[in-house]
């Protein structure tokens, strides 16, 4: 069965899915997390180091992850998103024109030192409206480079908020509802999806996270040694009541103690986060075309565990639509357990997304393998259809040889027994022959009397003998075809010279050779010499009016008393009569 590996490279953690199946049915066999630096190193630099791919490494080898195929999500916070129209609809003629046409939209980078990409958000008649992405290719090749110490090189990186939508798409929530959001509240970002009728209207990726909550949390109560402190106070014992559930008025802040004061903080810096989330979820609603309301509100990721955020989030919205948690991990087959299932719930729909990408289903066809950041082993993209093709190929070739030979094993009786009717048929007829042809000569041994294949195959051995043994004798005999000959050459040519004596004059010849052979061309070659050059080329044109032959090589020649010429060569094709 196939795998698909997902890499989730964050700035701070890569989230590591394995998955097996096909589109209809998924099934995840392995989900791990590792962290890759700090958040005050990702901050720093954008860049990884080789440390970071050792760490990645280190978890694959140990969850014996395959290496192959693999695609990775690259991170919103390193992407420029830009909106703007094209007054075209084709998909191809888009990709030929908007690295071009984009360069005027972003600002503040060369267009030459990032790869662009785009998605059609909606499209009009004439026109399309696109969100172009676009990513720096030395940040591209830094996170490859880190990789291959992984031993990994994806063959597709999409944008993780698009993986997210693709994820979504496979496990077939767009096909439910009309129009409806996806809030995926991560740790140091949340992404919003607002989809409608199976396709993407906004992608948002707001730098605003749930570790935002704690970072805040643990600033107010003094520093980082309050983290622990700040973690408890965000948890929820009951899991189903708000962080501060209803109460009488509140005390004077003199008046409260340090749990109290404590508690205020953590319901004041929750309070801000619901409230920063419902607005820019409000924001995008504004501005997006929806044809139709909001039918649902999904909420994932680990800051929709924070108490209350359900019901904070659709009483800020005020709209009339039911909150849930987007169940996706009850949609799909896995082998976890513990732990491992919250995670994967909470942070591996980025991953599960891409590698639905790869078993075939790409709702938002991104790619930044392109141009210098493209995919160089070409063969890995096709490896598996050829590898399945010719599997396929193999078992008709062996399922036609099976009918083949079951057939010929229903038929080889019947065939033998042919076989030997046709040996008697033919046995006595050739033997008299054989008789007439070699006269004394045809003797038989004691095993080959009988009709047999054997008997046969003698006097078909002993036929061709006596053949070639006649082939050597040159026309003795009448009854025997003549026999390549040189005499034929030789009268040709004489009567040829004869006719153009008065032409040529007075001819000496000094050496004749005339080459007959089996399976070459026949020549004859004169040495000789004449009065004349007038008189060689006599000699010459009276050779050219032999009938058959194939060229008169021109000799070389020497003058003295006579002109001496040697090399004049008469070639003929290949004749049985010669």
């Amino acid at each position: 069965m196939a795998n698909y590996v997902g890499i989730d490279l964050g700035p701070t953690q890569a989230r590591i899915l394995e998955a097996e199946g096909s589109v209809k049915k998924m099934s995840v066999t392995r989900f791990r997390r590792v962290d890759v630096r700090t958040p005050e190193e990702a901050s720093a630099s954008a860049f990884l180091t080789k440390e970071h791919g050792d760490a990645i490494e280190e978890a694959m080898s140990q969850a014996k992850i395959s290496r192959e195929p693999i695609a990775m999500s690259w991170d919103s916070d390193h992407t420029v998103f830009r909106e703007m129209d094209l007054p075209f609809t084709s998909d191809d003629q888009i990709r030929r024109v908007v690295k071009y046409e984009a360069e005027s939209h972003l600002l503040n980078c060369d267009i030459e030192d990032v790869v662009v990409s785009f998605y059609k958000l909606r499209e009009e008649r004439d026109k399309s409206h696109l969100m172009v992405t676009a990513v720096r290719k030395d940040y591209l090749l830094n996170r490859f480079e880190v990789l291959q110490r992984a031993g990994v090189d994806p063959l597709v990186v999409d944008l993780d908020v698009m993986a997210k939508f693709n994820a979504v798409s496979g496990l077939g929530f767009a096909e439910e509802h009309g129009s409806f959001v996806v809030l995926d509240c991560g740790r140091r970002t949340t992404d919003l999806l607002l989809i409608s009728e199976g396709r993407l209207v906004s992608g948002r990726a707001i730098r605003l996270g749930a570790d935002s909550v704690t970072a805040r949390l643990q600033g107010d109560l003094g520093g980082p040694e309050a983290l622990p402190g700040a973690e408890a106070l965000l948890e929820d014992p009951n899991k189903d009541d708000l962080i501060v559930p209803a109460a009488p008025p509140a005390k004077p802040e003199t008046e409260q103690g340090a749990d109290e004061l404590a508690g205020g903080l953590a319901t004041q810096r929750v309070g801000d986060y619901y409230n920063k989330i419902s607005r820019e979820l409000k924001r995008t609603l504004v501005v997006s075309r929806l044809p139709d309301s909001i039918e649902a509100i999904y909420i994932t990721g680990p800051g929709s565990r924070l108490p209350g955020f359900a019901e904070e989030v659709a009483e800020k919205l005020g709209i009339d639509a039911p909150v849930s948690r987007l169940d996706w991990i009850d949609r799909i087959e896995h082998s976890l357990v513990g732990d491992d299932v919250e995670a994967l719930e909470d942070e591996g729909l980025t991953s599960l997304g891409l590698a639905y990408k790869l078993a075939g289903h790409d709702a938002s066809g991104i790619d930044f393998r392109q141009e210098e950041c493209r995919y160089a082993r070409k063969f890995d993209q096709v490896k598996e259809p050829a590898i399945y093709f010719c599997g396929f190929l193999l078992f008709l070739v062996v399922l036609v040889n099976l009918f083949d030979i079951r057939s010929l094993s229903v038929k080889t009786p019947f065939l033998f027994k042919e076989r030997g009717a046709d040996i008697s048929r033919i046995h006595d007829p050739a033997k008299e022959f054989f008789e007439q042809a070699l006269g004394g000569d045809a003797t038989f041994p004691e095993k080959y009397v009988a009709p047999s294949k054997g008997s046969l195959n003698y006097m078909r051995v002993k036929m061709d003998g006596r053949i070639n043994e006649l082939k050597g004798q040159l026309g003795r005999g009448g009854a025997i075809p003549r026999m390549p000959s040189s005499l034929i050459i030789w009268r040709d040519c004489f009567d040829a010279i004869e006719k153009k004596m008065d032409g040529i004059g007075k001819l000496m010849l000094e050496d004749v050779a005339i080459k007959v052979r089996q399976q070459q061309q026949p020549y004859i070659e004169f040495e000789g010499n004449v009065s004349s050059g007038t008189a060689l080329d006599q000699l010459v044109a009276a050779l050219n009016t032999i009938p058959g032959i194939e060229e008169v090589v021109r000799p070389t020649t020497k003058m003295g008393d006579m002109l001496h010429f040697t090399g004049l060569k008469v070639i003929y094709p290949k004749r049985e009569e010669y």
